[in-house]
């Protein structure tokens, strides 16, 4: 009983600190864009930038007015997980992207 106790307390101090690592905090300025930024990280982070702005999204809806892509509230600190990045092809994330985009469906 006393060792899962202690890989209990083990894995929550040093999972909750590892996680806290994979988290990226991003708050967006008045003249950036959310294109803007998910370039820019997608270069850091080897990763398409759709996959990045679908990450974006679908971990911040609450920042988006009306869960529409193109309206979102600067005022915000995003979130981005960095293992939702990758959960998605970049040509499954560049449809889903732009159906937002462009529909807002």
């Amino acid at each position: 009983m006393k060792n899962i106790l202690l890989m209990l307390i083990i894995f929550t101090v040093f999972g909750a600190s590892a996680a806290s690592s994979d988290i990226i905090y991003i708050q967006l300025q008045k003249d950036q864009s959310l294109w803007d930024k998910s370039t820019e990280l997608a270069n850091e982070l080897n990763a398409d930038r759709y996959q990045i702005m679908h990450a974006i999204f679908k971990g911040n809806k609450d920042a988006f007015e009306d869960n529409n892509i193109n309206k979102i509230q600067y005022d915000r600190r995003l979130t981005l997980a960095k293992d939702m990045i990758f959960t998605i092809s970049p040509s499954e994330a560049n449809e889903i992207v732009n159906r937002h985009i462009y529909c807002g469906c």
